[in-house]
């Protein structure tokens, strides 16, 4: 399938959907946080995970779940710099009334700008690597690369294996793969309910695209770069794709407001959640220069 078809192929499985209110949820979600946050430390299940017995206990004090999860929003408000994380759990990174200050749109950017930016949270990065067939280790020093807030503590060894040179190509790769995801996104109507099925061809293509735009060059004595071929069966990407999608939907973009999850399983997009969202220090223009190539019937050359 190429990426044209792709995104012909998911905007084809549009459905008129009943209005659904916006996810205002999300400040009132990380307000609590914070003053939970404040006054102590919240314990967490595993590495970035709340505490389900916290997570209980925020929705009987609150009142309300938040969309996506008590868990998926302490995650994001981490990436988005209100939180911070260790291997024992959460405390606050701003107060209350700093926060207070922000409005709901500004407070949405910073939460996707935690994944578009610094790839967090951990585990939905992860999945897009696994996408990209990208080796791991390449994957954790691009995020090292970045100067990222979450990777303090973290080792740089044998930097001979890693070349600077590789790791700006593996950035672009990375980065253009995510703007061809987010871009196909802005595509969509945001009166309709798509199935989540529908999106993995999507990622499928923006993996395929940003590996054949940079190239697969492999410096002598360096890492391995990739584990699995670009051009490996679809089958085989779409098993993993599949994980990756519903990550991205359910720890970043429902608990953050820029999507809405419907009954029948599928999701909306709230469009205007895109706007001012720079992608790896990629421009509006940058991203949708990325999604031509991805939709373009023309050959993909190295360009990025």
């Amino acid at each position: 399938m190429s990426g044209l078809q792709a995104i012909e192929q998911l905007k084809a499985s549009g459905t008129e959907a009943p209005h659904i209110e916006p996810n205002t949820q999300a400040k009132l979600a990380i307000l609590a946080l914070v003053d939970a946050a404040a006054d102590m430390l919240l314990p967490a299940d595993s590495p970035w995970t709340l505490s389900s017995k916290i997570c209980r206990q925020l929705e009987r004090q609150t009142g309300f779940r938040p969309p996506g999860g008590w868990a998926n929003v302490a995650s994001i408000a981490t990436a988005a710099g209100f939180l911070t994380v260790s291997p024992d759990g959460f405390r606050a990174n701003v107060t209350r009334d700093e926060l207070e200050k922000l409005d709901p749109h500004e407070i949405r950017l910073k939460c996707l700008r935690g994944f578009t930016e610094w790839l967090a949270p951990p585990a939905v990065a992860a999945g897009l690597f696994v996408c990209l067939g990208l080796h791991p280790m390449w994957g954790l020093r691009v995020v090292q690369d970045l100067k990222s807030p979450f990777c303090n503590g973290l080792t740089k060894e044998h930097e001979q294996m890693f070349p600077k040179v590789q790791l700006e190509l593996i950035r672009k790769t990375i980065f253009g793969a995510i703007s061809c995801v987010f871009a196909s996104l802005r595509e969509l109507d945001a009166t309709q309910s798509y199935p989540v099925d529908a999106l993995v061809p999507v990622i499928v293509e923006a993996c395929r695209c940003a590996r054949e735009v940079v190239g697969d060059s492999q410096p002598p004595g360096s890492m391995p770069v990739y584990v699995a071929d670009a051009n490996d069966s679809e089958a085989a990407f779409r098993r993993v794709a599949d994980v990756a999608i519903i990550d991205l939907l359910d720890t970043v973009l429902v608990p953050a407001g820029a999507a809405i999850r419907t009954t029948d399983g599928g999701f909306m997009i709230e469009r205007e959640a895109f706007n001012r969202l720079t992608i790896g220090g990629f421009t509006q223009q940058q991203q949708d220069a990325w999604y031509g190539w991805m939709i373009s019937p023309e050959p993909r050359f190295h360009v990025a």
